[in-house]
This record gives structure tokens, sequence and C-alpha cells, in this order.
């Protein structure tokens, strides 16, 4: 998904609470897993391992 993103390597999202990282971050999760375009932007097929420290499985699962 460049240029947003690099195979095989880290990404982290950062910025203030409440600012949507996680969000954008759950979003570009899953077209990733679906290998469906994501805002115009080609993506290829992948795993994805998507961490989230702050919220929990209830407010994932809300947003998912």
């Amino acid at each position: 998904m460049a240029p947003l993103l690099q195979d095989r390597a880290t990404t982290i999202l950062y910025g203030p609470g409440g600012s949507g990282k996680g969000w954008l971050a759950l979003a570009l999760c899953v077209a990733i897993g679906a290998g469906i375009d994501f805002c115009g932007l080609r993506c290829q097929q992948g795993r994805v391992l998507y961490l989230d420290f702050e919220d929990d499985v209830d407010e994932f699962k809300r947003r998912l």
C-alpha cells in the first residue's frame, strides 16, 4: 500500500487522543486483510497484526 505503508515493516500511528488513529489503523488492517482498495490506493492482500494498548476488545468490535 505504498506510499502509506511499507511491506514487512512496522507502522506506528501516533498523535493526540481522539484524533482517529484507531479508526485509521483498523480501516487499513481491514483493507489489507481483504485486499481491497483504500481511499483510492491499491492494496495487496496480506496478513496484519493490530495492537491497541488503549481500547478494550468491546471497543474494537464496535468499531469493526
